[in-house]
């Protein structure tokens, strides 16, 4: 908004308007007048004298469904809620600093009197290289809640910030419920079989971020019996509907019984750490503990599977941004609104009565505790069905760091940078 400037004797003290003739959504859409996101084209309202665009360079057509509606013109605008879900800011090919490049400081050119509150939630379970974060205060902010000294009218903070367990799209939305298979890493060992050290290192790993609720590791013969634990659960899920079904008829006999029993725990995937062993050979001749030389090695391929992760912890984060928005932290209209200064949302339906875990994790969270701390059993219920992994190690997009990585971690933290650039990680 470093375009923009503040209209003097409004109503709302953050109400702002273009420096220049330019209309007041300049800032959004720019010159061209629309915003590409993804495969996707999003038009500014007021630009009704762009019929269509071409985006590829070729004879596919976007229209623009503004074109010749009736021009309007917008002197000013008062942005009274800006809730933002874990700012990521990639700009260019490669994941760097970009706070020289993007216009992301709310306290410089006056920006944080242009808006009447920002709350932004982070994700704590964010691991990946190319998600690198931004957090919207200028210092760096290791808190898991921080608020500005700056307040609003109403008495609450004008700008909110905290850490909310959950991967990126956990806390913004956007996960299937599905079952979960994780490529963790490829190791050398000096044995076909596995080494105590990684052993233990796996077990310490997952104590301290508890993804998993047990340390089960599970060896497969190959990469695809791990592949097809994935690929074929919905077929297993099916068939093992089908002998539960049997197991319930009463004519069957005890050894019948047991029979499909058996027949339904082989076809479950348990969840656990798997792992398989392979022999490759190696152009370059290496030399063992032993002092034997060879080219060929043993590698270990790690991977974590779940059979099921929930996607409905997207709708605590959403109900907290929600409560956020129609001022339940107001210190001066907790029994009066102000229809001037209200957000107009309709009622937030979803509820979590019926499931404990997000509904001791929402009754935390609105109230700014942190949940790993105050209530370990339901942090470790939620991050082992409802949260998902989204560091994959091997897939470009969403590999994960390797920053600050202590010396039994499979990867490392996550990047953050303050609204001037300061580099930091948390945990």
């Amino acid at each position: 908004m470093k375009n923009t400037q503040l209209v003097k004797n409004e109503k709302r003290e953050y109400t702002i308007k273009t420096k220049d003739s330019k209309d007041i959504f300049y800032e959004f859409f720019g010159s061209n007048g629309y915003v590409r996101i993804g495969s996707k084209t999003i038009f500014n309202p007021l630009r009704t004298d762009i019929e269509y665009i071409n985006p590829n360079n070729n004879n596919h057509r976007v229209y623009n469904p503004f074109y010749k509606e009736k021009e309007i013109t917008i002197e000013s605008i008062s942005f009274r809620f800006a809730g933002l879900f874990d700012t990521v800011t990639h700009y260019g090919i490669m994941q760097s600093n970009d706070s020289d490049d993007l216009n992301i400081n709310f306290f410089e050119n006056d920006n944080n009197k242009k808006v009447g509150h920002v709350v932004h939630l982070m994700a704590d379970d964010e691991f990946r290289y190319n998600f690198e974060a931004y957090s919207i205060f200028t210092n760096i902010n290791k808190h898991y809640y921080k608020e500005s000294t700056e307040k609003r009218e109403d008495g609450g903070a004008r700008f909110e910030e905290f850490y909310v367990p959950g991967a990126h799209a956990d806390v913004g939305g956007g996960y299937n419920e599905e079952n979960e298979l994780v490529y963790l890493g490829d190791f050398i060992i000096e044995e076909k079989k596995l080494p105590d050290y990684l052993r233990k290192n796996i077990q310490k790993w997952n104590n301290k971020y508890n993804w998993l609720k047990n340390n089960a590791l599970i060896q497969k013969d190959s990469k695809k019996e791990i592949k097809e634990m994935k690929e074929k659960q919905k077929e297993r899920e099916s068939e093992i509907e089908k002998l539960k079904k049997e197991l319930e008829k009463e004519n069957k006999s005890k050894n019948e019984k047991e029979k499909l029993k058996d027949d339904i725990e082989k076809l479950e995937n348990k969840e656990g750490f798997y792992y398989y062993i392979k022999n490759v050979y190696n152009l370059n001749t290496r030399e063992d503990i032993w002092g034997n030389s060879s080219n060929w090695e043993y590698h270990l391929h790690l991977y974590m599977y779940k059979p099921k992760v929930s996607n409905k912890y997207e709708h605590v984060a959403m109900r907290l941004m929600y409560d956020k928005a129609i001022y339940v932290d107001s210190k001066t209209q907790k029994n009066r609104k102000d229809e001037f200064e209200m957000v107009p949302f309709g009622k937030f339906d979803h509820s979590f009565k019926d499931d404990e875990t997000l509904k001791e994790t929402y009754k935390a969270l609105k109230e700014h505790k942190v949940l790993k701390k105050e209530n370990t059993k339901i942090y470790k219920e939620l991050k082992n069905n409802y949260l998902h992994h989204s560091s994959q190690v091997g897939n470009f997009v969403n590999k994960p760091s390797n920053e600050k990585k202590d010396e039994y971690e499979l990867y490392g933290k996550r990047v953050i940078y303050s609204t001037e650039g300061k580099e930091f990680t948390r945990g």
